[in-house]
């Protein structure tokens, strides 16, 4: 990520054969990249830049956020509604709440601490945001109030994480995945109570799930 390339390598002859980006000089600019998250490769094979168009879906703009906001965690609401929590401006973390639909999203509250690379999941009516950081990884769990956009510390994971998935399912919220600060995460746990419980395990850790 912060190298600010991405390379391809040939594995047959160990060869760098594409690369974008410069080493070290992170900029917006035609030609750089700011701490690239990853690259899909598309298999040179007949027939699959054509079919990968065919499946590309339009996107209409529906509004805009106040700032440039990336990495930031979000949760659809009843009525149309988001909730957006944290994220990164400016190369650095923000504590802002956004709420409201996406044509007149606005700061309603706060986080405890600024963070980004958290993620978010609507559980009894509250919703709920899981681990993230600035620096380094969290184990923080904070409680959101969607109508009003207050927050609160809610409890702690058992470890840090950041970069991670979550889903609720049958009143129950689950992480998949994650980065603990020194590992790919392989768990995924069942946030219940206040309490996780590791319910499966990946087939490998896995970032960014």
């Amino acid at each position: 990520d912060w190298h600010h390339r991405v390379v391809v390598v040939d594995p047959r002859t160990k060869k760098v054969v594409w690369s974008y980006g410069h080493l070290n000089q992170p900029s917006r600019a035609p030609g750089y990249l700011n701490k690239p998250d990853g690259l899909d490769l598309l298999p040179a094979v007949p027939g699959a830049v054509k079919a990968a168009r065919k499946t590309i879906v339009r996107v209409t703009r529906v509004g805009s956020l106040p700032q440039t906001l990336g990495k930031a965690s979000a949760v659809a609401l009843p009525g149309g509604k988001l909730l957006v929590l944290g994220g990164e401006t400016g190369g650095s973390s923000t504590d802002q709440v956004l709420l409201g639909t996406p044509a007149r999203l606005r700061a309603v509250g706060r986080l405890p601490v600024p963070t980004h690379d958290a993620a978010a999941a609507l559980l009894g009516g509250r919703v709920l945001l899981f681990g993230g950081g600035q620096a380094v990884s969290t184990n923080a769990v904070v409680r959101v109030d969607p109508a009003t956009g207050r927050a609160s510390s809610a409890g702690r994971l058992d470890e840090p994480l950041s970069d991670l998935g979550a889903v609720t399912i049958g009143g129950k919220a689950y992480l998949v995945g994650g980065y603990t600060g020194s590992a790919f995460a392989t768990a995924i746990l069942r946030y219940d109570g206040g309490r996780t419980t590791t319910v499966a395990r990946l087939p490998a850790g896995t970032r960014y799930a």
